[in-house]
């Protein structure tokens, strides 16, 4: 059993949620079933783990692994919002429950864009009101 992708975004809007992909691939010549997790550790907070659906994968292909939550698959995405910061993400599998166990890790960095350009937009409204009202307040020179 290999990870064959493990991907998150690499920047994200701090109001947003991180996502992520998991495609596993099976090249023995039987069915396995990974077992794993996702653990997502910030730079501020407690981490948090994401179980992965234990779902067969036939002999010599590649499957998609959602997430198990509450005994349904889901997509694997965080439960908490992001903050500001960076966040580690370990994917951990090993087939069957047997060891050896498989890793990657992806990083993700967060940045509160939105909140940013609404502070922009805010300041530049502001701006524009306030030279407006100034221009309107002076007398035209007839001169």
């Amino acid at each position: 059993m290999e990870i064959l992708e493990f991907t998150a975004p690499k920047v994200i809007d701090s109001l947003g949620k991180l996502d992520f992909n998991i495609r596993i691939a099976n090249q023995e010549s039987y069915f396995s079933k990974p077992n794993g997790q996702i653990t997502i550790k910030p730079m501020f907070g407690n981490p948090e783990v994401l179980q992965l659906a234990p779902l067969n994968v036939i002999s010599n292909s590649v499957r998609n692994i959602p997430c198990l939550k509450n005994e349904e698959t889901v997509k694997c995405e965080a439960e908490n919002k992001v903050l500001v910061g960076i966040y580690k993400s370990t994917l951990e599998i090993s087939a069957d429950g047997e060891s050896p166990s498989r890793q990657k890790t992806v990083t993700t960095i967060a940045f509160p864009f939105s909140i940013i350009f609404v502070l922009i937009f805010v300041l530049m409204t502001y701006k524009i009101i306030k030279n407006t009202k100034n221009k309107a307040g002076k007398p035209l020179d007839n001169a």
